[in-house]
């Protein structure tokens, strides 16, 4: 019977809005469409951002609402991405840990996990469940046994061209609960 009040664990993990993934030693952040934007309540105030600009370890963004539009614009640190990642415009990012407006917060990955057999991880680009992504830094985002069995990409995706940049691959078998595709 529904309504005692009582959440599965199932229902607690395919309704969580993040995914907390170790992604080439960083942690990446991950949400479902249905939850596009975080409330103003939300601890830390994380919202959902796209890249204006980057340079020097900072970056410009736009603050979305949960409907797609742009309500604030914010410069922030980058944090949590993998050593020489290039952020372009129309990354979608995490802007988290404002604690009001005053605080500087940090811009940090979002993700879209991706499951499925990795094929042709060569120079800059792989295909993974049927999409293409870009890679780069294949050496870094790939992990070993990625390529020999069905694997995990978590992916930034970018809104000015649709293009899925890689922050990491890893195979299945290192995960103990396995993220859904999007």
């Amino acid at each position: 019977m529904a309504g005692h009040g009582r959440l599965s664990r199932r229902s607690l993990i395919s309704g969580s809005a993040a995914l907390v993934a170790g992604a080439a030693g960083a942690a990446a952040v991950g949400v479902t469409a249905a939850n596009a934007a975080a409330p103003a309540s939300s601890p830390g105030r994380a919202r959902i951002a796209r890249v204006i600009r980057s340079s020097g370890g900072t970056a410009e963004v736009e603050v979305l609402s949960s409907s797609g539009s742009v309500v604030a614009r914010h410069a922030a640190p980058v944090t949590g991405f993998p050593a020489g990642w290039q952020l372009r415009p129309g990354d979608r990012v995490i802007l988290a840990g404002m604690l009001d407006e005053s605080s500087q917060g940090a811009v940090m990955p979002l993700v879209e996990p991706i499951r499925g057999h990795l094929e042709g991880p060569s120079g800059s680009s792989a295909r993974i469940a049927g999409r293409t992504v870009r890679l780069q830094h294949p050496e870094a985002t790939v992990s070993r046994g990625a390529t020999s069995e069905e694997s995990i990409a978590f992916c930034v995706k970018n809104d000015v061209n649709g293009e899925l940049s890689c922050v990491s691959v890893k195979p299945v078998s290192a995960f103990a609960t396995l993220p859904k595709n999007s």
